[in-house]
């Protein structure tokens, strides 16, 4: 990495930065400036899911999205109550608790223009058996987070790996 640039950016990295601690908090967050900036240019897959983290964080501190699930909204894709053409999770499978382990850890969808969507796509691990794709009717591999001001819901789907 050329240092020039980290040194250029230094002040609109350090605010960044402080910005980032202030809402994730001390424990969330890198370690270090130093950690932050060396994620920032060196690893570009971990900043941006420090960068989406950060931007879900705070629609919930903002009041904007409600950190929790919708069961009006979810019960779309449960199977013993799924609407016609919509993938579901099996009954048994605890939404909530798939929700609290895997909000944040994946990828924000974004528009053309690069801004960020209220939609998170997760992978999940191979074998876990969630649910079933209603377009693939295979078994599922990933999901999509839908925030909003009412609450989540999550969209089982599968897709073909690269």
């Amino acid at each position: 990495m050329n240092i020039d640039i980290k040194d250029n950016n230094r002040k609109s990295d350090i605010l960044e930065y402080r910005k980032i601690v202030d809402i994730l908090g001390v424990e969330k967050s890198p370690i270090s400036w130093a950690e932050f900036q060396d994620l920032k240019y060196n690893d570009v897959e971990k900043y941006e899911k420090l960068v989406d983290k950060t931007f879900i964080q705070n629609k919930f501190n903002a009041g904007e999205w409600l950190d929790k699930v919708n069961p009006e909204k979810q019960a779309r894709h449960i199977q013993s109550t799924v609407e016609k053409g919509k993938s579901y999770f099996f009954d048994d499978v605890d939404v909530e608790a798939l929700y609290d382990k895997y909000k944040t850890t994946g990828r924000l969808r974004k528009n053309r223009d690069g801004s960020r969507t209220f939609k998170e796509n997760i992978n999940l691990p191979v074998g876990q058996h969630l649910g079933i794709d209603i377009y693939t009717v295979k078994e599922i591999n990933g999901m999509t987070i839908h925030y909003s001001k009412t609450g989540v819901h999550i969209v089982p789907l599968y897709y073909k790996e690269k």
